[in-house]
């Protein structure tokens, strides 16, 4: 029972994996969460379901609450969704995130959907943006940040940006370096730089809706 168990997980994990939207180093990282399934279904088929001590069962059980947890996390990257599937803008989808993540985290979540965190070229995209932003959470991190000297620049590509809305008084300059920007849906749209350090929905944008 317990065999045919992980061996429909196996396969279910596979199948997910399969979605177009998914890049390839992502679904790399997922084949090696998977790792460990087939470590079980080869541990209980050497074992021929003939336990004469207790030390197998409590090693199983570990390794199945190891998996579980594995599958939980992978499943928050690996949801079934298609681009086209989410808000669309002037030829570009958008997805608002429902869980809260660390700046870089949720850049390299945005990736593995093959998104990058979301670049605001204009007034009207900002404001299009905003007024989703405004009915959900409210902060939202967008892919602006700075590495040094306050040279700001978006996640996806290398040129400086032709359109900034940071909030009077911001970007603030301080010992703590809040080198990364969150967009406030009930300010207008205005940008703030904070800690990168803290977990903040986030909006993951991709040009190509399929």
């Amino acid at each position: 029972m317990i065999i045919i168990y992980i061996v429909v997980l196996i396969t279910v994990s596979s199948v997910s994996a399969s979605t177009k939207c998914i890049s390839q180093p992502a679904i790399k990282k997922y084949e090696e969460l998977r790792g460990p399934l087939q470590d079980i279904e080869n541990y209980l088929n050497k074992c021929h379901g003939s336990y004469t001590s207790k030390e197998p069962i409590t090693s199983l059980r570990q390794s199945i609450k190891k998996i579980e947890k594995q599958i939980a996390a992978v499943n928050k990257i690996f949801y079934e969704r298609k681009w086209s599937d989410e808000q669309q803008h002037n030829g570009h989808c958008y997805i608002f995130s429902k869980d809260t993540l660390p700046w870089e985290k949720a850049k390299k979540r945005c990736e593995e959907v093959n998104g990058y965190l979301v670049k605001l070229d204009n007034e009207t995209e900002n404001q299009w943006l905003t007024e989703r932003a405004r009915k959900k959470s409210g902060y939202y991190w967008i892919g602006l940040s700075f590495e040094v000297n306050y040279q700001w620049k978006w996640t996806n590509e290398k040129k400086r940006p032709s359109f900034l809305k940071f909030k009077k008084g911001y970007p603030t300059k301080n010992s703590d370096i809040p080198r990364c920007v969150y967009l406030y849906g009930h300010e207008y749209g205005y940008w703030t730089n904070y800690q990168c350090t803290s977990a903040k929905n986030y909006i993951c944008e991709t040009h190509k809706c399929v």
